[in-house]
C-alpha cells in the first residue's frame, strides 16, 4: 500500500472516530479521495500525453502546405518537444500533481488528476 495512501486513510478514521455525528459525510470524501491518490498520474504519463499534443498539433499544422513548410514544422516541433521534455519538472500533490514545462522562454504549467487528464492552467 503506498504511504500516503496509508496516511489519509488513518487520519481519516481518526476524524471519523472523532467527529460521530458528520461519518456519513466523511466516506464519500474518503473515497473521492481514495479515487485521486489511486489515480494521480505518473511523470512517465505526462511525458507521454506531451508527446501525443505535439504529434496532434504537427499533424494538424502541417495539413495542405508545402514540403519545405511541413519540414520546417517538424524541426521546430521536434526541438520543442524535446526541450520541453528535458524542462518537465513535476509537484506531487497526492491528489493531484503539477507540472511544469518551459518551451522557448515560456512556462506553461498543468494540473493532473485522474490518471490521463491534463488541464493547462497557465501559459
Amino acid at each position: 500500500m503506498n504511504k500516503n495512501l496509508f496516511i489519509l486513510l488513518v487520519i481519516t478514521l481518526i476524524i471519523i472516530l472523532a467527529v460521530k455525528k458528520y461519518w456519513k459525510l466523511l466516506i464519500p470524501i474518503l473515497l473521492i479521495s481514495v479515487i485521486f491518490i489511486i489515480t494521480n498520474p505518473t511523470q512517465n504519463e505526462f511525458e507521454l500525453f506531451l508527446k501525443n499534443k505535439f504529434q496532434t498539433q504537427l499533424e494538424t499544422a502541417s495539413k495542405n502546405t508545402s514540403l519545405i513548410e511541413k519540414t520546417e514544422k517538424i524541426i521546430l516541433s521536434k526541438t520543442n518537444e524535446v526541450m520541453a521534455l528535458r524542462s518537465i519538472k513535476r509537484e506531487d500533490y497526492i491528489l493531484f500533481s503539477i507540472y511544469e514545462i518551459e518551451i522557448q522562454d515560456k512556462k506553461h504549467i498543468y494540473i493532473g488528476f485522474l490518471k490521463k487528464f491534463f488541464v493547462e492552467i497557465k501559459t
